[in-house]
């Protein structure tokens, strides 16, 4: 019965299944997006190092 019941809910669910998945993607895209960045581009990445010596700066101070 459930099996059945399943089925017949399978083609209804798939449209909330493509809602739920993009807005995961919505979610993670500003987080995956600058990653992805990061790995196509790892020398524009590297400039973005120097806020380790700028976190320096304010302990010294």
């Amino acid at each position: 019965d459930r099996a059945d019941c399943d089925c017949a809910e399978a083609p209804r669910s798939r449209p909330s299944t493509l809602l739920a998945w993009s807005s995961l993607l919505t979610q993670m895209a500003p987080v995956v997006l600058p990653w992805i960045e990061a790995q196509l581009e790892p020398s524009s990445h590297e400039p973005a190092t120097p806020p380790d010596s700028s976190f320096g700066s304010p302990g010294d101070a």
